[in-house]
């Protein structure tokens, strides 16, 4: 058999149509899922992230004030207290 009848015989077997329904099928399902992660999935993962992001800003800015308005501590107090003493 010469290169041509085998390529006829392959072809019209039905292995190459399934072949071709399979990428056929294959790139319309890869499209579909593309498709769902970018205008499903990401904007609810960018939503998400910037949510944390200002929860952390807040979370952040309450600690600084918390610390700023706590009075010293003793050690604080008595450090101080020696340092003034040792400029002296």
């Amino acid at each position: 058999m010469g290169f041509i009848q085998d390529f006829k015989d392959f072809a019209f077997k039905g292995n190459l149509i399934d072949m071709a329904v399979g990428l056929v099928m294959g790139t319309a399902v890869a499209a579909m899922v593309k498709s769902f992660i970018d205008h499903i999935i990401m904007p609810l993962v960018a939503i998400l992230a910037f949510v944390i992001f200002i929860a952390l800003k807040i979370a952040s800015k309450w600690m600084k004030s918390a610390a700023d308005d706590a009075p010293p501590s003793d050690e604080v107090i008595l450090l101080t207290e020696i340092r003034d003493s040792l400029k002296k």
